[in-house]
């Protein structure tokens, strides 16, 4: 006959399983942690880069500017054509920092998501845990349910109806022997 109650030793079942998640929990809650801390120093550094790169940006920016329009005042036509090339290369160097400033910005968001999806994963793993730890502990409490039982009976002089446990259940050698034991003191009548 198949029980279909998981908690058998509420104590016993409960207890085990939440030492075992707490423990886990514990540690992945440490690990957490740390990847918490080196992620945000690490996202604080790149936002200081960010700003400080803006701020280099828009330095340049004013500085070509202001030497273009030195250079349109002074009509040198050598000191204009520097002023084109020194545009054009200071472009060049400008958007390869923006491309930067973009990476680092992305590479700040992927922390956070990464962050999130760990999370999110030992949250899931909890609970499959959880469910995993009780189904162990039921394999133990079934036959440690099934022999208390069977000892009252004994100790209430019932003859005793042995089944044999289920498939997955633990402790079937140890039943044996309590069988073995039961029917020396306890023959059949």
């Amino acid at each position: 006959m198949k029980r279909n109650q998981k908690l058998i030793d509420k104590k016993f079942q409960l207890t085990t399983t939440f030492k075992i998640l707490g423990v886990t929990l514990i540690a992945f809650l440490i690990i957490i942690a740390i990847i918490g801390i080196s992620a945000t120093r690490n996202s604080h550094n790149l936002s200081k880069t960010i700003i400080e790169l803006t701020q280099i940006v828009k330095s340049e920016e004013n500085l070509v500017k202001t030497f273009n329009e030195f250079s349109s005042i002074k009509s040198n036509g050598n000191l204009i054509l520097q002023s084109k090339k020194i545009s054009n290369d200071h472009e060049i160097n400008m958007n390869k920092i923006k491309d930067h400033i973009n990476q680092l910005n992305t590479s700040i968001e992927k922390n956070y998501q990464l962050l999130i999806i760990i999370i999110g994963t030992i949250v899931l793993l909890a609970i499959c845990l959880y469910f995993y730890l009780l189904n162990i502990t039921h394999r133990i409490s079934g036959p440690l349910y099934v022999m208390t039982r069977h000892m009252q009976e004994i100790l209430d002089g019932k003859d005793v109806q042995f089944r044999k446990l289920r498939d997955k259940d633990e402790l079937k050698e140890f039943y044996e022997k309590f069988i073995q034991i039961a029917d020396k003191f306890n023959p059949p009548q």
